[in-house]
């Protein structure tokens, strides 16, 4: 009495299934065909994990068991089966037979009547679309509406996760459009996500944790048509983007309660509704501006977002960048330049002076809303962490949700790298201020952060913008030193240091240069090589004869001074012809030594002349102190063998020199004349290349 008795155990439920669901026996042929067909894919797979040859034993072993049972089952999955038979008996609600067959027809009848039938109905191609299918089954599993919003949200529903990543692989790979691989491993989790398997070893009655691990659901979902590389790709996007989708570390499973992800885009769509109600100056806007500030602390030219143009400095010595609002990229062209214009000619109400030491950073359209998107995500992290205890998520969950974060990080970090890819600069055409727009266009850049990209763009992509060095000849150039300003006006010879300073900075002409430190390093290279002299103390007065009234010890001409010796508040400096002479205390012709004294017999040949100038001062002729000559002046004709042999003597001269330099005049004449493209080529690109400046006497 009382003793409990099972009708049907094991496979013996497959030939009932059969005889009750289908109109005759199947096709024995089609059967074995289609059984072996699963087992050469679903061997190979197993054998491709298997280390030993007892895996790989065990795993042809498995293949020939799980054979066997398919062309028994057939046309049903075994794995179908198991999941009603081991898994939902273990839900209350669940009638073992009765409700195993009432669910498969509701299934076959679906997929006869509305087509989309495979070879086999496994656990990942029941019809869940089909409200006659998912009523069926969710109320033979006792959960009837709770799992609607699982399905609609992550496995069929028009914008279903699942469904997403199926029409996104199918644009990539057409052939998988008629598998959609993600909707069958989806609808195979939400079969296992009920019921679960006795616990080996324990009581009838104990059952592991609803769920399935990644090697059953492969074994289950793949086929002829569904590799298990795809579907493993598959399963791990489902993992990062479904909703209600859970994982434990081991086992997958649907449940109603959402998941972190869940979690996170209900918190983004709240971070992007008050950005909306703050018409663009909500949290999102107020994060990237702390994202970008941090990027670039340390750099005191960038100006990060300036609302007005007196919210750039003026009269700073310095090449600033200003780096504008993402709004500036929503604007019309017309409206942009506009408002660029305003940023680089004013300062507030007054007219700006230092134009040409600044530059614009412009937006990059197509980067602002994704990096919108990612920092929006991060915002909803951030919500979601800071009541991790009242949402109680586990360790796991507290683990995807940084591996979320970090994911994101890595989104707004590639966004930043791109976002300001061009820069505008003031440029004066035809009188009236023009924009030059310096962009990268398809060249790559080395830096990576973000204002080092922008200065390598400035100064090492195509032609240089902006000049870390300058020549005092440019110096004297740009400020005309040793010019006549005007018609029947006498040359200037001389200008305070921050007039020069002011004309770098002011004018809007190249060379732009990083800072007022490249200027004073370029003086004092000039007073080193006597281009100018520089004198302190303020600006002196210019003589009856042409000389200006300064004492010796205020001036410095000819000799090595330190950068932070030129002060532009009162350096002052002065063409060479403008020093006040020096009483001589030698005969000025004991200055020079005979030609023949460095020259060789054979060296009176030749077609060029080289003369050889140092320093400056006096000698005497006496043999003895003629080894501490101050100047030193050779001139000699050499044949092109003869010069090459003269560089070692030059180069020893100049290195005993002052400022490790000596002065050169070349002179080479021809009756038939120089090519002027051969010149160029082989003569004065040369010295171009070795940046030594020099004067062409015609």
């Amino acid at each position: 009495m009382d003793q409990l008795r099972e009708p049907v155990s094991g496979d013996e439920v497959l030939p009932i299934l059969q005889r009750r669901l289908l109109g005759g026996a199947p096709d024995a042929s089609s059967a074995t065909k289609i059984s072996t067909a699963y087992q050469n894919i679903i061997t190979g797979m197993q054998r491709a994990h298997a280390e030993t040859p007892s895996e790989r034993q065990q795993a042809d072993e498995e293949g020939r068991l799980m054979r066997d049972r398919m062309r028994a089952a057939y046309p049903f999955h075994p794995a179908l089966i198991d999941i009603m038979r081991e898994r939902w008996t273990a839900v209350d609600a669940f009638q073992r037979t009765r409700g195993a067959l009432r669910f498969l027809a509701s299934c076959m009848h679906s997929l006869k009547k509305n087509g989309g039938a495979k070879a086999l109905l496994g656990p990942g191609d029941i019809p869940v679309k089909d409200v006659d299918v998912r009523v069926k089954m969710l109320k033979e599993l006792g959960v009837q509406n709770d799992y609607d919003p699982v399905i609609t949200a992550d496995i069929d529903g028009p914008n279903a996760r699942a469904k997403r990543i199926d029409d996104r692989m199918a644009r990539e790979t057409p052939a998988l459009a008629s598998v959609k691989p993600a909707t069958r491993i989806a609808t195979a989790i939400l079969l296992y996500s009920f019921g679960g398997l006795r616990r080996e070893g324990s009581g009838s009655d104990e059952t592991l944790p609803p769920g399935v691990t990644e090697n059953e659901l492969l074994a289950a979902c793949v086929g002829p048509d569904l590799d298990n590389i795809t579907a493993t790709a598959v399963l791990s996007e489902l993992r990062n983007t479904c909703l209600y989708l859970h994982y434990d570390g081991v086992r997958y499973g649907f449940k109603k309660d959402p998941n972190v992800t869940k979690l996170i885009e209900d918190a983004e769509q709240t971070v992007a509704r008050e950005d909306s109600q703050a018409r663009g100056h909500g949290p999102g806007r107020s994060r990237i501006k702390e994202m970008l500030d941090a990027r670039l602390a340390g750099h005191h030219t960038a100006i990060v977002w300036p609302a007005k143009s007196q919210d750039i400095p003026d009269e700073d010595p310095r090449f600033l960048v200003a780096y504008l609002p993402l709004e500036f990229a929503a604007e019309g062209r017309s409206e942009q330049e506009r408002q660029a214009k305003e940023y680089l000619t004013k300062y507030g109400d007054r007219p700006r002076r230092f134009r040409n030491g600044l530059g614009l950073a412009i937006p990059e359209k197509k980067q602002i809303e994704v990096l919108r998107r990612a920092v929006r995500y991060l915002l909803a992290i951030d919500r979601v962490e800071a009541k991790k205890q009242q949402l109680r998520l586990t360790k796991d969950q507290l683990d995807q949700l940084r591996e979320r974060k970090r994911t994101e990080q890595a989104a707004a970090e590639s966004c930043f790298r791109e976002l300001y890819t061009a820069v505008w600069l003031p440029r004066v055409q035809d009188g009236d201020l023009e924009l030059e727009k310096v962009e990268r266009g398809g060249r790559p850049l080395q830096a990576t952060g973000v204002h080092e990209r922008i200065m390598e763009l400035l100064t090492s992509v195509g032609t240089p913008r902006i000049h870390g060095s300058v020549t005092p000849r440019k110096i004297a150039e740009r400020v005309r030193l040793g010019e006549r300003l005007s018609e029947g006006e006498p040359p200037l010879m001389g200008i305070k240091a921050s007039d020069v300073l002011e004309s770098f900075f002011r004018d809007i002409a190249p060379p732009r240069l990083e800072s007022a430190s490249v200027l004073r390093k370029g003086i004092a290279r000039g007073v080193s090589e006597s281009v100018f002299a520089y004198a302190s103390g303020g600006s002196p007065v210019l003589g009856p004869d042409g000389k200006y009234q300064v004492s010796r010890d205020k001036l410095i001409l000819g000799r090595s001074i330190a950068d932070d010796e030129v002060d532009f508040d009162s350096g002052f400096l002065m063409m060479p012809a403008g020093v006040p002479d020096v009483p001589a205390t030698r005969p000025a012709d004991a200055d020079c030594i005979e030609p023949g004294l460095l020259s060789t017999p054979n060296m009176q040949e030749g077609v060029k002349e080289i003369g050889v100038e140092t320093g400056s001062g006096s000698t005497t002729t006496d043999p003895e102190t003629a080894r501490r000559r101050k100047r030193v002046s050779l001139t000699f004709e050499a044949t092109r063998d003869q010069v090459f042999k003269a560089f070692p003597a030059i180069a020893n001269l100049a290195d005993k020199s002052d400022g490790a330099k000596v002065r050169i005049r070349i002179e080479g004449s021809s009756a038939a004349g120089f090519d002027p493209s051969w010149l160029r080529n082989a003569v004065e690109e040369p010295l171009d290349e070795a940046d030594i400046e020099r004067t062409i006497e015609e």
